[in-house]
């Protein structure tokens, strides 16, 4: 069972351990999701059920903003022998959640219009700032600040609460070391080798923006790392990242096929 936040690899991390795995396999893909009222639940769909006869590879989102049931989510985890907490620098996950969020199909129903114009807006903020690095944070990108503040604080602090126990007995796999194809110890702690050459099916290509990190020291400004890092410190020291670095590029250079394009991309490309 592999289990993160949305934009923290688990698409393509899921899809290369189990080209790694031997037959008979399945994938169950994102059986835990969340309907309107925010309830978490199983989907019961044909053919998901757990099967002792197969290698299953399990990909799983959390949604802290949609209150989860943990003790249900451990439970589920029962069913696997292998648990795979996988996390991201919290910073580099903001950035492809902030870019991802144009998708549109992520329109409430019904207000496909109202969600166009404020996309339509976020492609010129971001355009202003792909020109001026360093003039706007990447914090203003944001409607209103003090709610992605509140929001952040939230994730993290549930994370921190409920996921703790997870962190000190599933194995931890650091999204940077699996992108720069570090898998010794995830190989050995699954018995098997990971195929790095996989890729996700082409429906789900669209979730892959840079596949790099430490793009956010484009991104941020200094008012960013004022605001953004006492949100992410105590999560970064949990999850074994250098907390104490927040050094920013002298010279940040943004790259639009990653930015204002990509959201673009996301809005009107119909194939998607």
């Amino acid at each position: 069972m592999l289990l993160g936040l949305g934009k923290s690899g688990t698409s393509i991390a899921t899809y290369r351990i189990y080209a790694g795995l031997s037959q008979p396999k399945r994938i169950v893909f994102e059986p835990l999701t969340f309907d309107q009222s925010g309830r978490e639940k199983l989907d019961q769909q044909p053919g998901l059920e757990i099967d002792p006869e197969f290698n299953i590879i399990t990909k799983c989102l959390v949604q802290p903003l949609y209150n989860p049931d943990w003790n249900f989510i451990t439970s589920y985890a029962e069913n696997f022998n292998r648990h795979i907490w996988i996390t991201r620098d919290p910073r580099d996950r903001l950035l492809s959640d902030f870019f991802y969020g144009a998708y549109r199909l992520h329109a409430p129903p019904g207000r496909e219009q109202g969600f166009e114009k404020v996309i339509r807006r976020r492609i010129q903020i971001v355009q202003e700032k792909e020109r001026n690095p360093q003039v706007i944070p990447f914090k203003d990108l944001h409607a209103d600040p003090e709610v992605l503040k509140q929001e952040l604080r939230l994730i993290y602090d549930q994370l921190l609460q409920y996921a703790a126990p997870l962190l000190d007995s599933w194995f931890v796999l650091h999204y940077e070391d699996f992108v720069e194809g570090r898998t010794r110890k995830l190989n050995k702690y699954l018995g098997i080798n990971v195929d790095l050459s996989a890729e996700v099916p082409n429906q789900f290509r669209r979730v892959a923006r840079t596949r790099g990190h430490g793009n956010w020291r484009d991104w941020f400004t200094p008012d960013d790392v004022e605001f953004f890092r006492p949100l992410f410190d105590d999560y970064l020291r949990k999850t074994g990242y250098d907390a104490d670095d927040w050094e920013l590029n002298k010279n940040p250079k943004l790259d639009a096929e990653f930015g204002s394009k990509y959201i673009e991309k996301l809005l009107y490309d119909k194939t998607l």
